[in-house]
């Protein structure tokens, strides 16, 4: 069960992607739920970024941080990666109803829809997209 902390479900899902997208997603899902799985992913980042360790948990500046920072997308881009990317701008998500943990459920092909109606001009989303192989209809 995750810890309960003064940020809400909806700033923890945001944070929880951002680390997605910057590969921090081993075990990690983008749920709104602070658990051990978002502490070490948070910690991992605090280390490879240089940043001062907060022992797992969300502050302001952590969040500022990453809203200020710019992150390159990986030049392969996974569904999980994908859903992170939607939950963090609210405009594919406007329910936040998506979870990002790679598997292609009921909300993922909606939001994506939604995201290609917006994008399908700006190179976001790949020709051939793969994803079918490696997710699991749920």
């Amino acid at each position: 069960m995750g810890k309960k902390g003064i940020y809400t479900n909806r700033a923890y899902r945001q944070a929880q992607a951002f680390l997605i997208i910057a590969g921090h997603d081993g075990e990690l899902v983008a749920d709104g739920v602070w658990g051990e799985n978002s502490e070490q992913a948070l910690t991992d980042w605090q280390k490879e970024n240089a940043l001062e360790p907060s022992d797992g948990q969300m502050t302001g500046d952590i969040f500022q941080y990453m809203y200020d920072e710019e992150t390159p997308l990986p030049e392969s881009i996974s569904l999980k990666q994908y859903q992170a990317i939607m939950i963090l701008d609210t405009d594919y998500d406007d329910e936040n109803d998506l979870i990002a943990d790679g598997i292609w459920g009921n909300v993922t092909p909606a939001v994506i829809r939604h995201f290609l109606s917006l994008n399908l001009d700006n190179g976001l989303f790949p020709e051939n997209c793969t994803w079918e192989e490696e997710t699991t209809n749920d």
